[in-house]
């Protein structure tokens, strides 16, 4: 029994390690993505200001 009950978590050790990566791998793309746009409407932001400040 302890020796079919083994390769049975192994397995499910690696399945979990698999979707944790991934989804770790997902967040982290979808984050960098969020951060650039994030980054852009920044600079938006900032040269609105500069327009406005100047006029």
């Amino acid at each position: 029994m302890y020796k079919c009950f083994l390769p049975r978590t192994a397995i499910l050790t690696k399945r979990y390690q698999q979707v944790s990566r991934s989804i770790l791998h997902t967040h982290f793309f979808y984050s960098s993505q969020w951060f650039t746009k994030s980054l852009k409407t920044a600079r938006k932001v900032q040269f609105l200001i500069k327009l406005f400040w100047f006029k």
